[in-house]
């Protein structure tokens, strides 16, 4: 994260990266984060992911999804197993899910599942995996 800091977000930010702590499933995890300016840029992305203020995929991600966006999605939600790779899509709809998954096979070819999450079957928590 710190290197995407200096080679891209330390024209658009005003500070450096903060550490932050926090508590899940009882296990202490850490995150960099970045804070940026507010820039014309940064605000049609954000409506194109957060149209009414809901996290979506937009109808265009086959476009935005580029093997460095897809990198990225992966190194930021993405999830190392032994025997494939998990992406975190949580609080996604169903349609948004497998939109994003119709991208990864039809541009990339890479074949996905997807599956729903026992711990939260209420919110429709799930996610895909690299099968």
């Amino acid at each position: 994260m710190f290197d995407l800091y200096l080679i891209f977000y330390f024209h658009y930010c005003n500070t450096g990266p903060k550490l932050a702590s926090y508590v899940r499933v009882d296990r202490i995890s850490y995150a960099l984060g970045v804070f940026t300016r507010s820039l014309a840029c940064f605000t049609e992305l954000h409506c194109l992911f957060y149209p009414e203020g809901v996290k979506v995929i937009p109808q265009n991600i086959y476009d935005l999804l580029t093997p460095v966006a897809l990198a990225h999605l992966i190194i930021g939600d993405g999830q190392a197993l032994h025997h494939g790779l998990n992406i975190c899509t949580n609080n996604f709809s169903n349609q948004d899910v497998v939109r994003l998954m119709n991208v990864l096979m039809i541009r990339y070819r890479l074949e996905y599942t997807i599956f729903k999450k026992n711990r939260d079957q209420k919110n429709g928590i799930h996610d895909l995996y690299k099968t």
